[in-house]
């Protein structure tokens, strides 16, 4: 049984592995690194002394991330509920209740008047990671304070990093137990975590704790109200009736929320040994569970703890968040759940949902990547290179983790997938910011990157273009290769955007911007002009297996300029060739390229493969649909959460001209104030109604509902109705915006795209209004 993560973006862990994990806290030097292992005061599940346990019932509440487990024994119910507080961030909770039977309801002999209740294993505050100290303060708490064995790197890490814990789960536990009366049925036990000091960590207990014996259920109240803060700011759902008005949007997901039976939830029913009915998949449990996984692994920006220092130019600086790996932060000390690394995965797979729906929280990733910008620089230059020259995987400090040499050498195109979002991040409005973010840290991320590009071209004069030679591509079953074509389209991305963006933000462009975007134009792809496709790399051959998404990638998300033929060929010819045993992302990679052109047979059955690996009865993904590879594959849900938005919806964020503010002799300032951002919207079918439970009451389709989309400081929200093919279109909040219906949406590309409202039927939409549409393609911009 796969059970879901606990997790805040600051602590997190798996219930079923004996240990906990804090954002940014690793041992091991180099490629040795992993996260640190902290001893989990909860891996255990609670027994009953003397007492059969007759049934148990293992839930989670995905809306406000508590899981639940609820046992019956003669005469009593024991639920046990535990959960990371979303409200505060040091937090971690175990409440255990017990609810005694009344004498109507049983017979007065079984009635317990109390029960003693002990874990079914030791409590254990070991681990391989950490020289530990345990102290027992007053027989009812442990003070655990862990320092790593070894550093990531001796020379930019002046000490080694700590970990504070304080707990009332003590190692007597086993032999003591809890007693639990019916006067006194239930008990909170509290753990709080820092990484900074132990000042912290009993300060956060402290206060937990006066906030629970002041009001029981407080810190579950308080988590409740912080999730349900999050989810208003931006979700997916999949609905049976069309909700109009943004107020009843909001009161019909609380209703939802708080439902015992809603979708929120998911429940294994089952015995003792974790056997029984796992119940039949729900995609809009799915939908809400990749959701709750993603935004765990992200913590409240506002609430973040103390940093952590970084090795910097001016010798250190601090950073409060670390990344967020294909694993998330509740695994990472083995090499199945990459030892806690980030990859691309995060930047190409989990940050385009973020982006759109929760931009505040995608800033810290960049934040991240701004911290660890130092270091990319650092290794570019032992290299030979110009610019920021990012690693594979990265850590606690963004120098190279990678324990696989080839891929840390040659799998390169993670740098400018970097650019790549963050572009995507800033075109969106960076959640009102965009401006300021672009001036404080986008510019110069995005300029090393181009700097590191620049160095790493070489100019073929056989193929009078730029070349990239010798890199390792998305498809890791080739060791090395020249000319990628996900690789150079990427790249040629990396180096046109910081000159367009700094149009946009009317800041000056500089000589070296304007040659990259002049070079982002020379470089060589590798076409099969006879068939009409792209090759995924110069020398691929017909036939030869493909391990995961990559030429795929030209069509989302690079919107790469290709024909429609090449584009249904790129399906055709590597759909065939990839295999059904590769990583989780790739076939909703393919279901988002076959929506583009329309093909919404092909794209249903590519979503059916993804789904394969996401795993019942709680909707936890796995790399592989085996369960092999890493567990909690947030890369995977990431992917299954883009078909949703830029598959079934067709949304793409791109930059545009707008033609109806130029004339014809215009100055360069008043061209480059056409230039504007831009959402495309294409909605194409309705998402595929899988299994009975996602049926509406009349066997129908599916409404797919994007609530709060952030665009340009504005959130936004959209019906899309499938079946009676409309589009409705809300004004949440924020200045007006017009939508002009586009042509070709499959043929745009992220620049340069040209929209004309003076000949296309154009349409405003005031603040808390509404636009009811056909089906069709339609920019949305200012």
């Amino acid at each position: 049984l796969l059970e879901p993560c606990l997790s805040n973006g600051y602590i997190g862990m798996d219930p079923s592995t004996p240990w906990l994990f804090v954002d940014g806290i690793y041992s091991g030097e180099g490629t040795e690194s992993h996260r640190a292992a902290v001893p989990s005061p909860v891996f255990w599940k609670p027994v009953v002394d003397t007492l059969p346990c007759l049934e148990s019932t293992m839930m989670f509440h995905f809306g406000m991330g508590v899981s639940l487990t609820v046992q019956h024994y003669p005469g009593l119910e024991l639920q046990t509920s535990t959960f990371v507080s979303r409200a505060r961030p040091n937090i971690m909770v175990r409440v255990l209740e017990a609810l005694f039977l009344n004498e109507d309801e049983e017979d007065a002999t079984r009635l317990k008047k109390e029960v003693l209740i002990r874990p079914d294993r030791p409590v254990d505050f070991e681990s391989p990671d950490f020289e530990t100290s345990v102290d027992v303060v007053n027989g009812h708490l442990v003070r655990f304070h862990g320092r790593i064995w070894q550093r990531e790197n001796d020379q930019c890490l002046p000490e080694c990093d700590q970990v504070f814990m304080l707990t009332g789960i003590t190692p007597d536990l086993a032999t003591v137990g809890i007693r639990l009366t019916r006067t006194n049925p239930r008990i909170c036990l509290l753990t709080s975590v820092s990484r900074f000091s132990w000042d912290e960590a009993v300060e956060a207990y402290e206060a937990a704790l006066n906030a629970e014996v002041n009001s029981p259920d407080t810190l579950l109240t308080e988590t409740a109200e912080a999730w349900l803060n999050v989810w208003r700011c931006g979700r997916i759902l999949l609905e049976t009736t069309v909700i109009r008005d943004s107020a009843q949007g909001d009161s019909a997901w609380e209703v939802l929320y708080n439902s015992e039976k809603g979708d929120v939830r998911s429940c294994s029913l089952g015995s003792p040994t974790g056997d029984g009915n796992v119940g039949s998949f729900s995609l809009k449990r799915c939908i809400i569970a990749a959701q709750y996984f993603l935004l765990a692994n992200f913590p409240d920006p506002s609430k973040q703890p103390t940093g952590l220092p970084m090795p910097s130019a001016e010798g250190s600086t601090i950073c409060s968040f670390f990344g967020v790996s294909p694993a998330g932060l509740a695994r990472g000390n083995t090499e199945d759940d990459y030892q806690g690394h980030v990859f691309w995965d995060m930047d190409t797979w989990m940050l385009p949902w973020m982006i759109l729906f929760h931009p505040e929280r995608a800033r810290i990733a960049f934040e991240y990547r701004a911290a660890t910008l130092f270091c990319a620089e650092a290794r570019a230059a032992a290299e030979g290179f110009r610019g920021a020259r990012y690693p594979w995987e990265s850590a606690r400090t963004g120098f190279e983790t990678s324990p696989w040499d080839l891929s840390a050498n040659k799998e390169i195109h993670v740098v400018a997938g970097i650019s790549l979002a963050l572009q995507q991040w800033l075109l969106c409005g960076a959640g009102g910011q965009a401006a300021a973010a672009h001036y404080e840290f986008g510019r110069r991320i995005l300029d090393s990157i181009g700097r590191f590009w620049t160095s790493r071209l070489s100019y073929s004069e056989e193929k009078q273009s730029y070349v990239i030679e010798d890199v390792m591509p998305p498809d890791e079953y080739v060791s090395a290769c020249n000319n990628s074509a996900y690789t150079n389209a990427v790249v040629a991305i990396a180096l046109s955007g910081p000159a367009k963006l700094a149009r946009l933000f009317e800041a000056s462009v500089s000589p070296e911007e304007d040659l990259w975007e002049q070079l982002s134009s020379q470089i060589w792809m590798p076409v099969d002009q006879k068939n009409q496709v792209m090759l995924e790399h110069e020398d691929y051959k017909d036939g030869t297996v493909v391990k995961q998404a990559d030429a795929i990638l030209l069509s989302y998300p690079l919107m790469f300029p290709q024909t429609r033929e090449m584009k249904e060929n790129l399906i055709r010819k590597y759909a065939a060739v990839t295999t059904m045993s590769g990583p989780a992302m790739t076939w909703t990679a393919f279901c988002t390229a076959a929506l583009e052109l329309g093909k919404i047979e092909e794209a249903a059955d590519y979503l059916k493969r993804s789904l394969l690996t996401c795993q019942l009865p709680f909707y936890v993904w796995t790399e592989e649909r085996d369960k092999k590879g890493a567990r909690h594959f947030l890369t995977g849900l990431g992917g299954f959460l883009q078909s949703l938005v830029n598959g079934y919806a067709g949304l793409r964020v791109c930059m545009v001209h707008l033609v109806d503010s130029l004339d014809e002799g215009t100055s360069e300032s008043a061209a480059s104030a056409s230039l504007h951002q831009a959402i495309l919207l294409a909605p194409r079918t309705p998402v595929p109604t899988l299994t009975s439970t996602d049926s509406t009451a009349d066997g129908g389709s599916n409404i797919l509902h994007l609530r709060g989309l952030s665009f340009l400081n504005r959130r936004l929200d959209f019906l899309i109705d499938g079946v009676a093919r409309n589009l409705l279109v809300a004004l949440i909040s924020g200045e007006p915006l017009r939508l002009t219906e586009a042509e070709a949406p499959a043929t745009v590309s992220m620049w340069d795209c040209v929209v004309d409202p003076t000949r296309s039927p154009c349409h405003t939409i005031d603040e808390g209004q509404e636009l009811s549409l056909p089906f069709a393609a339609y920019w949305l911009h200012e």
